[in-house]
């Protein structure tokens, strides 16, 4: 995607599908409403890898910021300008009981907050964190 600054930024998400043997993450807490160790394995998809750029220069994203993330029919992922930076929409389908909806936003290559909402129950079921970027001072 091209800014209005002419900067390009590029959102680079890898996913694997999910395999009981290798997966890190198996008794977390996932945003598919039923943890992974309930269902068939096969089923789900999970981020592995996430990577964002402006200009071809990134920074590092913690795994906090995708690792609970799984889909059953993979993931939709749109980018938006913002004021100060740019948003990334990530979605994900889950079990019956719904899928989640992921706000991502940086400034500059910084990820600076995560905001998951379900989609069955946006406004009760919800989790904002946010990221200090290094000041380099």
């Amino acid at each position: 995607m091209a800014l209005s600054t002419g900067e390009v930024v590029e959102l680079s998400l890898v996913y694997a599908c999910l395999d009981t043997q290798t997966y890190p993450r198996m008794t977390g807490s996932h945003w598919t409403g039923v943890p992974a160790r309930f269902e068939a394995a096969a089923q789900y998809a999970f981020i592995d890898a996430l990577s964002f750029t402006v200009d071809g220069d990134g920074a590092d994203i913690p795994v906090s910021a995708f690792g609970d993330l799984i889909s059953t029919s993979g993931f939709a992922i749109t980018l938006e300008e913002a004021d100060i930076g740019v948003i990334a929409h990530l979605r994900g389908s889950g079990s019956a009981l719904g899928g989640w909806t992921a706000q991502l936003r940086f400034e500059g290559v910084w990820l600076v907050e995560r905001y998951v909402t379900s989609t069955n129950f946006p406004d009760e079921s919800f989790e904002r964190t946010q990221y200090g970027a290094p000041t380099f001072n």
